[in-house]
């Protein structure tokens, strides 16, 4: 091999890592943002309305089902738990209301969330 094809080789090699590094970074900082990456339509009935990062390990999830929102704790130490249940969102400019009690939090099992009767 000559040293211009040698040459070229290395350009290709840390143009291929640039652009693969690049797309991690935007994956990484948009995140669900991006349109491309989102899932569901109009009719979706299952939503991730907001997400934060509380810490460098734990997130805060609302997520939306049927105009009802809960609020979700994610961690990978632990299950996730549930901080708040059955915020409801009336009708457009009206406040948001909290029909859940202010008790403990409720922990996800592994068949899904553990809800009070």
């Amino acid at each position: 091999m000559e040293s211009a094809d040698l040459l070229r080789l290395g350009f290709a090699l840390v143009f291929t890592l640039a652009l693969i590094g690049l797309c991690a970074f935007v994956v990484q900082h948009f995140g669900r943002k991006l349109p491309l990456l989102a899932k569901g339509g109009a009719n979706a009935r299952l939503s991730v309305v907001e997400w934060k990062p509380l810490d460098g390990r734990n997130q805060i999830f609302l997520i939306r089902r049927d105009d009802v929102e809960h609020l979700v704790i994610v961690s990978p130490q632990s299950a996730p738990v549930v901080v708040e249940t059955g915020i409801r969102r009336e009708l457009l400019g009206s406040p948001v209301q909290s029909t859940s009690p202010a008790s403990a939090p409720l922990p996800l099992g592994p068949a899904g969330p553990v809800l009070r009767s």
